[in-house]
């Protein structure tokens, strides 16, 4: 499902009214009506309520006023709040405001000050808002927080960045927001996410065609572009057709990270598992991993993987479907000879995690060398060191950062975090699951395994990371709801990867299940929880 940036909603609504002739005011009309219709529907009877409305001078204001009227023929008492003078409104929220019966009452800041209403109605800004808030906009907005019953946004919070989701210190805080044609970026990424409460979606009249005209870049990932990736298993099935994922990485006291990451990439349905490790570990790794192949290599006095390891690796590398490096690998010196040794005989698809990231950050002109697609999984700090950006400036506009990035340096990138970003500099995707209980020392790892083996199956790249994503929070999401997010740990996100897909040789193709952890583990068709 699409998402828009408040740059495409801009064209799509100049393409709707310049090419589809439906003009703006119509199109204000069929936004106002449809929020105050939404109002009722979900708040209730609109008869004897006493309802706010607080409006700016844009077409989010005249937005407002549609809505004032709407409600107030609905039988409410509304009153309406004006941020800026009569004249200071022009355009079609001139028309509405005209529109305006004489039951609304108009009043100012000072008459309302500490008065309760049942709704208040932010008609402020809209999704073009950026920067910060002061003046009469701060009083208003503390009005509307501050009114005592149920808070609506119309389109988006008044504060919050459309486009990045990046708040202002003053902010609405809605119960709903009524947004129109689709969700925008600033409805899903924290922290605008946050201030939106629950955000419907309200059809204004804007053709389809307009929307796919404009060819919109970010998508919602969610369980049906999973059912449509996922291939189906089959009777004539072996080992070697669900792929073979080499898994490098480790070093002495770290010897965990790469055994998260293979039993995650075994879970999620790599044929073949072989993991290269420096031979300091090897007794614990071997021990764990009962499934995988287990590759000793040449480590130093400190226990990581020596740069002579990469020269016994030229084998098994021209044997496997997909590569991952980096978990608990360590970064000194010798690592990253291994990895400037490594890296030309790598044609592969290679997933780079964890430490191979911050060797990557010190050596940039690996970027130049890559024979192969490359997916990185940078978290916010791995983000910075990578771009010399600030971890504040990157969670300001996670969609951007991870788009300029990919089209950059001409990779798939995964930035970690809430609402997961996955981009090819093309287009992205936004994750849909997962929980604050993920944030646990080993998750990451698990997310590589299941990268990995997705890859290793013969998903492109991009298409594996986004399913790698999803798949990784809804494990995430089982986990939590077993154990609670609070108790839960990374290899709990590894148990509950079984439990998020059945599989069958029926040879169909994935179909919903919204049934309980029971139910799943008796169908016998290829199934995702949601």
């Amino acid at each position: 499902m699409f998402i828009l940036s408040t740059e495409e909603m801009t064209n799509i609504e100049k393409r709707t009214i310049n090419e589809f002739g439906i003009s703006g005011e119509v199109l204000m009309e069929n936004a106002g009506k449809s929020a105050a219709d939404k109002t009722e529907k979900y708040l209730g009877d609109m008869f004897g309520k006493n309802v706010l409305v607080v409006c700016g001078k844009g077409n989010n204001g005249g937005d407002g006023y549609v809505i004032a009227r709407h409600l107030q023929e609905k039988g409410a008492h509304v009153y309406v709040l004006m941020c800026v003078s009569r004249d200071e409104v022009r355009g079609d929220a001139k028309t509405m405001l005209e529109k305006l019966p004489r039951a609304v009452q108009f009043t100012n800041l000072e008459r309302i000050s500490g008065t309760h209403f049942d709704i208040a109605v932010d008609a402020i800004f809209g999704t073009g808002f950026k920067g910060e808030i002061d003046g009469v906009y701060e009083r208003a907005i503390n009005c509307i927080n501050n009114s005592g019953g149920m808070v609506i946004s119309v389109d988006i919070p008044s504060g919050v960045n459309g486009s990045t989701g990046e708040v202002a210190k003053v902010c609405v805080r809605a119960d709903y927001t009524f947004t129109f044609c689709r969700e925008k970026l600033g409805h899903r990424i924290y922290p605008g996410k946050r201030m939106c409460g629950k955000t419907i979606v309200c059809d204004i009249g804007i053709p389809e065609a307009a929307v796919m005209e404009e060819k919109p870049k970010i998508n919602l990932f969610s369980k049906s572009d999973m059912d449509t990736e996922l291939r189906p298993l089959s009777p004539m099935d072996h080992k070697g057709v669900n792929g073979r994922l080499l898994i490098i990485g480790g070093s002495t006291g770290m010897a965990g990270s790469v055994c998260l990451a293979a039993r995650a990439a075994m879970r999620a349905g790599a044929g073949l598992c072989h993991v290269a490790i420096p031979k300091s570990i090897y007794p614990i790794v071997a021990t764990k991993l009962t499934e995988a192949m287990t590759i000793p290599l040449e480590d130093d006095e400190n226990g990581c993987i020596s740069a002579h390891g990469a020269d016994k690796l030229d084998d098994i590398i021209n044997k496997a479907d997909a590569v991952v490096i980096g978990c608990g690998m360590s970064v000194n010196d010798n690592t990253c000879a291994f990895m400037d040794r490594l890296i030309d005989k790598i044609k592969i698809p290679m997933l780079v995690d964890a430490d191979g990231l911050n060797i990557l950050a010190r050596n940039i002109d690996f970027f130049y060398r890559f024979n192969g697609p490359v997916v990185l999984t940078p978290h916010a700090m791995e983000m910075s060191r990578l771009t010399g950006k600030s971890v504040e400036n990157i969670n300001n506009d996670r969609v951007g950062t991870a788009m300029k990035f990919a089209k950059d340096r001409r990779v798939t990138l995964v930035l970690k975090g809430n609402c997961t970003v996955t981009a090819n500099g093309k287009s992205g995707y936004i994750n849909t699951n997962g929980n604050p209980g993920m944030a646990t020392g080993g998750s990451g790892d698990v997310l590589s395994g299941v990268i990995g083996a997705m890859m290793a199956g013969g998903m492109k790249p991009f298409k594996a990371a986004a399913c790698g994503v999803y798949l990784h929070g809804r494990a995430g999401d089982y986990a939590a709801e077993q154990l609670s997010m609070r108790g839960m740990i990374a290899s709990d996100i590894v148990e509950a990867l079984p439990h998020c897909f059945t599989a069958a040789l029926s040879g169909k193709g994935p179909s919903s299940l919204l049934e309980k952890k029971d139910t799943a583990r008796e169908s016998r068709n290829i199934k995702w929880l949601t």
